[in-house]
């Protein structure tokens, strides 16, 4: 053997170089002791949940046990049946179960991302979760009868977990993986349900949830060194907002938190004062632990924060709207320090809520700061609550210069996306006036997934002219424009065509013109796009092209798509760079999942 083999950096570096290689990994830990050791490091590094650490023992150990669990309309209704596939044959022995342990000790990542070289049950999520529900049960039993035998930590090299559990009686495996070396933790589902059925008392199942919420709690000195942390998808009986926020107050080192169960004020208050914390996604509900005020009124909060996101709880009964959002920025108080600022939400407030909105953002943002503004509104499925009244036909609800003055005060901004479904009320002069605030802007989409509802747009070609000219760092702009009038521009030079008119950067890559309304000639569009496109080298252009045609109050206008069609057309023929596409357009080898959302948009 070759003396550069006998150096065990050399060696680690074989193994890591195939380690996306299972079958190379086996052949180099059989191969001698040197590369054995850090091949088996490297093929235990990563896996998906710790089924194959059992399966690592002999193969009497195990019999293949089909039993099937029909979701109760009570537990799940709707999921399909989980197939659990792995039954304890006879009891593990010491021996057996030390070899266990030396596995485990190489594990570094147990994730749920799909090894697209193996297509058994990591194709199969129901499966997946199955086998690690069984394993997860079994694992708490054998640590259980072979507690002198089981190290501690069991694994001592974890850095990263995701597991996802409804179960209440597993959730002491957390405590049965805490490591100090875990820094990322990630949670899907909650302690509502007892999937195996041993527990249909309700008061059991009440005391199992509480001390699963202990642990919940103890995670903070379970995992002192976090500095990721995801809980999604929760859908439990009762919020554990105590038993989080308790465990949150302990980790000093926390860079990316991600939960959509309110929170305390206390553990907000810890959190906007961390120094590590870059990214923040979490809920505009916060609930108060004690009678006075925790968060202080003045002063920077948040001062290393990148991204803050608010989202819609996954609880049934906190739903999120801007007004929630605005409550929140008013109840931290001082000034936020975060480049970008995100919203989404699926519900609207029953009073207006985008002028109050913006008037908190211009308040208790840091204007020097930040950069990036998000807010993305879909209200499908609350329109298929009855309501008495569609708020977003109300003029009060609409997207007007007034509501979005106060946001001009950011001059640094480089990226705005309003997704809204509410009218938008903007002028070729109002739209200009934005533009010069916002020089450095390089992103700018109002509306893009839903269009602009009735009464459409009042840009001009124009209009949209001056805008383009006055972006000089525009990339990407979605705004929808009025095709039958092309007026003086709103600066005063003249129309489209005209002696000294702009034309758009050579920075512009995409121009979405949404759901614009159809002109006269087509000709005379084409010649103005030509116009304001006349430095731009490539660039792709699109109409009537949405993630949502018809769900935010903008019917199909199939005559509008079929004019911007013929528009569109006419520039390609003249400029073949430029990519055009108007209208809906069915591509070959599209998902089966839009073949089904077209069916149900026709």
């Amino acid at each position: 053997m070759h003396s550069a083999l006998c150096l065990d950096e050399i060696t680690r570096l074989i193994a890591k170089s195939s380690q996306s290689d299972k079958p190379t990994l086996c052949s180099l830990a059989r191969t001698c002791r040197s590369l054995g050791e850090p091949a088996l490091d490297a093929l235990w590094e990563q896996i998906q949940t710790i089924t194959p650490l059992f399966l690592s023992l002999p193969k009497d150990v195990f019999t293949t046990d089909r039993k099937t669990i029909v979701w109760g309309t009570r537990i799940a209704n709707g999921h399909p049946h989980i197939d659990m596939t792995y039954r304890l044959a006879r009891e593990i022995t010491p021996t057996e179960w030390i070899t266990f342990c030396k596995y485990a000790a190489r594990v570094k990542v147990v994730t749920h991302t799909p090894d697209d070289k193996h297509e058994d049950k990591s194709s199969n999520p129901a499966a997946l979760w199955a086998d690690e529900y069984a394993a997860t049960r079994l694992l708490l039993d054998t640590m259980e009868r072979l507690a002198t035998e089981t190290p501690s930590p069991l694994f001592p090299r974890l850095q990263e977990l995701q597991w996802r559990n409804f179960d209440v009686f597993t959730y002491p495996f957390l405590r049965a993986v805490a490591s100090p070396s875990l820094s990322s933790l990630s949670l899907e589902g909650g302690p509502f349900m007892n999937i195996g059925n041993e527990a249909e008392d309700e008061n059991l199942l009440a005391t199992k949830r509480a001390e699963a919420f202990e642990v919940v709690a103890d995670l903070g000195t379970l995992f002192p060194r976090m500095e990721s942390f995801t809980w999604w998808n929760y859908d439990g009986q009762s919020t554990p907002t105590s038993a989080l926020s308790r465990a949150l107050c302990h980790w000093q080192h926390l860079r990316h938190l991600n939960v959509g169960i309110p929170l305390t004020d206390t553990a907000l208050a810890h959190l906007s004062q961390l120094p590590s914390l870059r990214v923040l996604q979490m809920s505009p509900h916060v609930r108060s632990s004690t009678s006075t005020r925790v968060l202080p009124l003045q002063g920077t909060k948040f001062f290393s924060l990148e991204s803050f996101e608010l989202h819609d709880d996954t609880m049934e009964d906190a739903r999120t709207s801007f007004l929630d959002v605005t409550w929140l920025l008013r109840f931290i108080g001082g000034q936020i320090s975060s480049r970008s600022f995100s919203i989404s939400t699926q519900h609207i407030a029953s009073s207006p809520d985008i002028p109050s909105l913006f008037e908190a953002l211009s308040e208790h943002f840091v204007r020097e700061t930040l950069t990036s503004l998000n807010f993305r509104e879909n209200l499908y499925f609350s329109r298929m609550m009855p309501m008495q009244v569609d708020h977003t036909a109300l003029d009060t609800y609409s997207l007007s210069f007034a509501s979005l003055q106060p946001a001009l005060c950011f001059e640094n901004t480089e990226s705005v996306i309003l997704d809204l479904e509410r009218k938008v009320t903007l002028t070729d002069s109002e739209l200009l006036t934005m533009a010069q605030a916002w020089p450095r802007l390089r992103v700018l989409r109002l509306s893009s997934r839903h269009g602009w509802p009735a009464p459409g747009s009042s840009i001009t070609f124009a209009g949209l002219e001056a805008v383009l000219e006055a972006l000089t760092c525009i990339e990407d702009i979605a705004v929808a424009i009025n095709g039958s009038s092309t007026p003086s521009r709103p600066d005063g030079r003249g129309g489209a065509g005209t002696a000294g008119a702009g034309h758009a950067p050579r920075t512009l890559k995409l121009l979405d013109l949404l759901n614009s309304s159809k002109g006269g000639r087509t000709g005379d569009a084409a010649l103005s796009l030509l116009h304001i496109l006349a430095n731009v080298r490539s660039c792709d252009l699109r109409a009537w092209k949405f993630h949502s045609d018809g769900f935010g109050g903008v019917p199909r206008d199939q005559e509008s798509a079929q004019w911007w069609k013929y528009v569109f057309e006419i520039l390609k023929a003249t400029r073949p760079e430029l990519d055009a596409v108007a209208g809906h357009e069915k591509r070959q080898g599209a998902s089966w999942a839009s073949g089904i959302f077209d069916e149900l948009l026709a």
